[in-house]
């Protein structure tokens, strides 16, 4: 099973959100993220948060559907309203958890929100997908396929990381360090039809973006 995370970021063209959300995810949607959900005709499953941005006519027009599941929590809280869908993600157990909208122009939102991928164990698969940017955590190793020609950045998070080894790529490491304030990782490419990247202690965030500016 798959869980889709929409939340209340910054929200592309159409297309990309109807192609890459399948009728089979389970739909949760970060408080205002239902407002853009419903635009595009996308019904969450449920909704999480504290309800301070999301429309009241969405709400009125999602209980009357009543399929979704509201999850209302106080607005005086710890947690984001993406950190509360992202954890009520996981209690659902699924294979793979997808994030979108999650980036935008509140840059403190954006950072913390790359940073919930760090809650997500080793054996979900997990990123957030943008349309013109896709973010996945590694501790082990990942392997890339189709991904040939694709601008990939790979940064150490949490710390420095080492023993990092890349394979099918323009520069390839083999087993080196990668400190947390370093830009070494920036602007790697994809050479080969797979593609890996290893990680023997720490974390690496692997970014692949659709601009080469």
């Amino acid at each position: 099973m798959r869980v889709v995370i929409f939340s209340n970021g910054e929200v592309g063209p159409a297309d990309f959100y109807l192609t890459t959300i399948k009728s089979d995810d389970y739909l949760i949607c970060a408080d205002g993220g239902a407002n853009a959900a419903l635009a595009l005709e996308l019904i969450p499953d449920m909704v999480v948060g504290d309800m301070d941005s999301i429309e009241p006519s969405v709400r009125l027009e999602l209980c009357a559907r009543g399929s979704t599941q509201f999850r209302t929590v106080s607005s005086q809280k710890d947690e984001s309203d993406t950190e509360l869908a992202l954890r009520a993600a996981l209690e659902r157990e699924p294979e793979e958890i997808l994030l979108t909208a999650v980036l935008g122009r509140r840059m403190d939102h954006a950072i913390a929100n790359v940073h919930l991928l760090a809650l997500v164990p080793d054996g979900v698969a997990c990123s957030i997908e943008e349309p013109d940017l896709s973010i996945r955590l590694v501790r082990s190793s990942l392997t890339l396929r189709d991904w040939r020609g694709a601008l990939v950045s790979i940064l150490a998070v949490g710390g420095d990381a080492r023993g990092v080894t890349l394979t099918g790529f323009e520069y390839p490491l083999d087993g080196a360090k990668l400190r947390q304030a370093s830009s070494l990782g920036i602007s790697n490419v994809v050479t080969d039809a797979v593609a890996t990247i290893s990680v023997a202690s720490g974390m690496v965030l692997v970014i692949r973006s659709s601009n080469r500016g």
